[in-house]
């Protein structure tokens, strides 16, 4: 059983309005060196609000970019973004001479009635001039992606050259992901 919170009594001798109440708790597991893992957290008594609010600073965990690809002018590749390594790929592509199609495929999602939603920040989307984004389910086989608009579209929401963010998320193993344009419709910066 964890430990409850006592916090100390607001008579203006054990707390008071400001005043910061650490209170330390452990979880009754241990790290490998033996020690009680837990934490220290920070409370103070908000008067207006009549409770007790937390004070303690948390640290804000950046995710790592999956980088699929840079500067790339490659024919007809596939490139694999696993869902369990990363929730944030990237793919670059330079203006380059001729035709040729590149493939985007998010493996690995999460299981049934689990949510799991990734960010693809494409550089130069219309080089190559063929660019797919296929999902695969549980099971290996592919999915239904399903676009807000469509990323071969010629009309302004279409690819461009720039920098583009899409958003995909599935909850039902893979079976359909859901993609949309993170910055807008016919939105994307413009990085020349």
């Amino acid at each position: 059983m964890t430990d409850p919170i006592r916090f100390p009594a607001i008579n203006g001798i054990d707390g008071a309005t400001c005043d910061v109440y650490p209170f330390g708790w452990t979880s009754g597991c241990t790290y490998p060196d033996g020690q009680n893992r837990g934490f220290t957290q920070e409370w103070f008594f908000d008067g207006r609000l009549g409770a007790w609010v937390s004070n303690t600073k948390v640290e804000k965990e950046y995710p790592r970019v999956n980088i699929l690809g840079q500067s790339l002018t490659s024919v007809g590749l596939t490139y694999d973004a696993y869902l369990s390594i990363s929730d944030t790929h990237f793919i670059g592509f330079v203006d380059s001479i001729g035709t040729f199609s590149t493939t985007v495929r998010f493996l690995n999602p999460p299981t049934t009635n689990s949510f799991m939603e990734a960010t693809l920040i494409v550089d130069n989307p219309d080089n190559p001039t063929d660019f797919n984004i296929v999902g695969l389910n549980n099971s290996g086989v592919t999915g239904t992606v399903h676009m807000d608009r469509s990323l071969s579209s010629d009309v302004a929401d279409g690819l461009t050259g720039g920098i583009h963010m899409w958003k995909i998320w599935t909850i039902d193993g893979g079976n359909n992901y859901y993609m949309y344009r993170a910055n807008g419709f016919g939105r994307f910066w413009d990085d020349s």
